[in-house]
């Protein structure tokens, strides 16, 4: 279910699938936010088949032309477990950053979820773990390795490194 037009409070009639209908142009469907360089296409109105019109020659045109328009695109997609809808998305964008719930996830479905993507030819950047318990996590580690010297002369991991 489209959550991002309730967080930023827009109109979700003006989305992604109001777009590629036609019922919107791009242009009148991006919607600002009150974040500094922050623009938002919700996903539209809900479709009979999701996974269609994310296949489909019109998506392809709207993910151009959003790239000829922005530094960087971010697409909100739901699990690929449960839609094939993440799938598609998958494999027509840059690159796929996985978001998973600490403790939510029964064992193994992450490492499935990556064999579904890399089937996809998806360029998987890494993982982002939401709500990890701060009793769990070795902070001194951390502390070290990230903010030696106060950001002064310790060593710098790039995303490239990662």
């Amino acid at each position: 279910r489209p959550v991002q037009h309730i967080i930023f409070g827009a109109n979700l009639n003006a989305g992604v699938t109001s777009v590629i209908g036609g019922s919107f142009s791009l242009e009148a469907a991006l919607q600002p936010t009150s974040q500094t360089n922050l623009t938002l296409l919700p996903a539209g109105p809900a479709a009979n088949l999701p996974s269609e019109i994310l296949s489909s020659v019109r998506m392809g045109r709207l993910l151009i032309d959003l790239k000829s328009q922005f530094d960087l695109i971010i697409i909100d997609a739901p699990a690929p477990i449960a839609f094939a809808d993440a799938l598609v998305v998958a494999s027509q964008v840059d690159a796929v950053m996985l978001v998973s719930k600490a403790g939510n996830s029964p064992r193994g479905l992450e490492q499935n979820v990556r064999s579904m993507l890399v089937r996809t030819q998806a360029r998987i950047l890494g993982v982002v773990l939401n709500q990890v318990k701060a009793t769990r996590v070795d902070s001194s580690y951390y502390q070290d390795k990230y903010y030696a010297n106060d950001y002064g002369s310790g060593s710098v991991t790039t995303a490239s490194e990662l």
